[in-house]
């Protein structure tokens, strides 16, 4: 039975597909979707949230998630983001693409610039030289829980028998107090460290800092040049005994990052001090993983051995200068972006290659982690000023710097961004500088979606519902020629969110029936839905918000796309939605 729900909805869709045709956002002349999966190059990515389990695992327990919980870094590693080839001569290339159209959710103009690192360097062809591994262990009462520790036991033993003859092996368990269990004097054979793990159990309060510090304090005794030091650090909760303040835990490890221990973190459960977690693993060159499943607990342990051990470039920073047209926006993807505004660095400690390049290499079967590199984008505002400039159409200038492995040389490169169009000029259809920021472009937009949603969602489910609205039905018609696997999934986490949303009573707001008297999204106090434009269903009194819901400049605009057409896209949504909810989600763990 198709009830006006149904039919609201699948007519919200279409306008929005209508919004790509009618207002002009068609596609660029870029032929077509990029073909990331035939190329013969590497992403470098970089270090810190390796995927978003954390929020997937709430919402699919019917919760709301914390906007803290969703990290740019890890939910772009979760897709598959092949950047330009590597033609720059070097070991590593950087680039720098522009995308320019309207956004997701208000439809407001919107220049997001792109920096990223392609390789020529194969994994196969890296020399890993052998570890010294300590792994620090939370033990705590609270591991008890959730099946935590068990699920740390599973994944230690798998990392034992990865380990290669030459490498060795320290523990470390920690709850009120620190034990060592096994040191590099005296090391262990496989068969200690299995009797090790087995004999760990829960008990006691947090001391977080002080474990962290023991087995950082082992690595950083036996660092040499000729074999790799690095720290995996697991934890359940927040530290509750001892030092407890983020700010002196980062800082008391930094002093044993900066002379070359890397630091991985493992994060279990659902009420670690996800912010703790990140923070330690982005400025120790490592990677920060949940670990809720039997699935998840396989990838990240041999993962974390197979390609987060060899560094391809130590110290590597990039610096972005904007042209006079453009000021410094925000940035997502890297939390390591230090900015004046007009000019901003990154800067990381040790890089490697991307560790995942679909959702299926290496084949993990159904529920793994899809991805394949991170992406790091900075939004570009436009400076009113520009027609007085010289040269208005250079977006920025992305100068990189790094340091060779083996022989210490400096490498240094200068990339150029370029807008053909003035700073802040509406486009008909999106610019894409290279059509691999097509898919970027999109993913960018579904994760400010979701990331809005869930700060909405902190004071008021409706605004939340509204915002979700959006991004899935832009999403969705975007996803209706590209059929972009990761996408896709991405479409699956915000029904799941509109779901639990409306679970609790959230009503979704219904910009194509101005006579329902339930639709006043004014009242509910979402302000972006309040437009004065003749192409909107209609305005909010004193609201100065001059663009249209569906993104058009005038209604004609809006009503320019034959009828004929409109149905055919409402057939083709309403065939793909179903096909959608129907299928199992490929990517999504």
């Amino acid at each position: 039975m198709i009830t006006h729900k149904h039919i609201t909805v699948w007519i919200a869709i279409v306008g929005i597909a209508l919004w790509g045709v009618g207002c002009g956002a068609g596609m660029a002349d870029t032929g077509g979707g990029y073909n990331s999966n035939s190329t013969g190059w590497n992403n470098i990515g970089t270090s810190g949230a390796q995927d978003i389990g954390q929020f997937r695992s709430i919402l699919e327990a019917g919760d709301i998630p914390a906007a803290n919980t969703l990290d740019a870094n890890g939910f772009f590693s979760e897709h598959h983001t092949q950047l330009p080839p590597p033609e720059c001569g070097n070991d590593i290339c950087l680039h720098g693409m522009l995308a320019v159209h309207n956004d997701w959710v208000y439809g407001s103009y919107q220049a997001a610039l792109q920096v990223g690192m392609s390789s020529t360097i194969e994994a196969s062809s890296l020399e890993r030289k052998p570890l010294d591994l300590v792994v620090v262990v939370d033990t705590s009462g609270s591991m008890v829980g959730g099946n935590a520790l068990n699920f740390v036991k599973q994944g230690l033993h798998i990392l034992i028998d990865e380990l290669e003859p030459d490498d060795r092996m320290a523990l470390v368990r920690y709850n009120g107090f620190v034990e060592v269990m096994a040191t590099f004097d005296e090391p262990s054979d496989a068969t200690s460290l299995h009797m090790l793990v087995d004999d760990l159990y829960p008990d006691g309060s947090t001391n977080f800092h002080d474990g962290l510090e023991a087995g950082l304090q082992m690595a950083a005794n036996v660092s040499n040049l000729e074999r790799q030091s690095r720290v995996i650090m697991l934890s359940d909760g927040e530290p509750t005994t001892g030092i407890t303040d983020n700010e002196s835990i980062i800082g008391m490890a930094e002093g044993y990052i900066a002379d070359g221990v890397g630091l991985t973190t493992i994060g279990v459960g659902t009420s670690f001090n996800v912010e703790l977690m990140r923070g330690l693993a982005e400025r120790g060159s490592g990677n920060f993983y949940y670990l809720e499943s039997a699935m998840a607990i396989h990838e990240v342990f041999t993962e974390e051995l197979n390609y987060f051990v060899t560094p391809v470039a130590f110290d590597l920073q990039i610096e972005v200068v904007n042209g006079a047209g453009y000021t410094l926006g925000s940035v997502v993807g890297t939390h390591l972006w230090e900015t004046d505004g007009y000019r901003g660095t990154i800067t990381i400690p040790a890089v490697f290659l991307a560790s995942r390049v679909s959702h299926d290499d290496p084949p993990v079967g159904d529920g793994g982690r899809r991805g394949g590199g991170s992406a790091i984008l900075v939004e570009m505002i436009p400076n009113d000023a520009w027609p007085e400039l010289a040269d208005p159409n250079r977006v920025a200038e992305l100068r990189m710097s790094y340091r060779l492995p083996d022989s210490g040389l400096v490498v240094e490169q200068v990339v150029s961004v370029i807008n053909p169009n003035a700073p802040g000029a509406e486009l008909e259809q999106p610019y894409y500088s290279h059509q691999a920021i097509e898919k970027n472009y999109a993913m960018y937009n579904v994760f400010l979606g979701l990331r809005d949603a869930a700060q909405r969602a902190e004071h008021s489910h409706n605004e939340a519902l509204w915002v979700l609205e959006q991004t899935e039905a832009r999403a969705s018609a975007w996803n209706l020629e590209m059929q972009d696997e990761d996408i896709e999934a991405d479409l699956l986490l915000v029904d799941r969110f509109m779901e639990n949303l409306r679970d609790r009573g959230a009503w979704a707001v219904n910009p194509g029936d101005p006579n329902d008297p339930n639709n006043d999204p004014c009242a509910a106090g979402i302000q972006e839905a309040c437009y004065e434009d003749p192409c909107a269903y209609g305005g909010c009194e004193g609201d100065d918000v001059s663009y249209g819901f569906w993104g058009c400049s005038t209604a004609g605009a809006a009503d320019s796309a034959p009828a004929g057409l409109a149905l055919v896209l409402l057939l083709f949504v309403g065939l793909i939605r179903r096909r959608r909810f129907a299928a199992p989600a490929r990517g999504n763990r």
